[in-house]
């Protein structure tokens, strides 16, 4: 996972400004957007097979289709509907402020496939509507998103542990 970022990284900080450097948009955009995707799944995973109580074969069927799923807005709205404590301790800034950002990777790449190549299946150029990126604010935004999941992932391996701890109890 943390790969992915870190070649992203890699990428931005060795940037000089140079036009020829724009088409680096792409595999950043790739990287960074592919690390995201392989933060969230881990954790809707994680939430379905601690959280709802399904039954064995909807659990199967829903972690095969997860593995699926490239779509970064739909995996947030799986983790929040199958963890909706997700949030619990974020301030309202924080969560807008993650929402917004996932809301604008998912509009320039819905799918995944806009930072893997410059034209889709018609010929349409990919990520079109993107005109200025300062790299090092994507960076930065990425690093919150980053920061934001893993603190999710710490908030859902504390309530297991707690529940764990309750059942030695009795």
């Amino acid at each position: 996972m943390i790969g992915y970022r870190e070649a992203g990284d890699r990428l931005v900080d060795s940037l000089t400004g140079a036009p020829w450097e724009d088409s680096l948009i792409y595999p950043i955009l790739y990287l960074y957007r592919h690390h995201l995707e392989l933060e969230l799944k881990p954790l809707v995973a994680y939430a379905l097979r601690n959280f709802p109580g399904l039954e064995v074969d909807a659990l199967e069927r829903k972690l095969a289709d997860l593995k699926k799923n490239h779509d970064l807005g739909s995996l947030w709205n799986q983790l929040e509907y199958f963890y909706p404590r997700c949030n619990k301790g974020s301030s309202l800034e924080a969560q807008q402020s993650f929402r917004s950002l996932l809301k604008e990777l998912t509009d320039q790449d819905p799918t995944g496939e806009a930072g893997r190549y410059e034209t889709d299946v018609c010929g349409n150029q990919t990520l079109s509507r993107l005109t200025v990126v300062d790299a090092a604010t994507f960076k930065a935004g990425i690093h919150k998103m980053s920061n934001y999941l893993r603190q999710i992932g710490v908030g859902i391996d504390l309530e297991i542990e707690g529940r764990r701890e309750m059942e030695n109890e009795c």
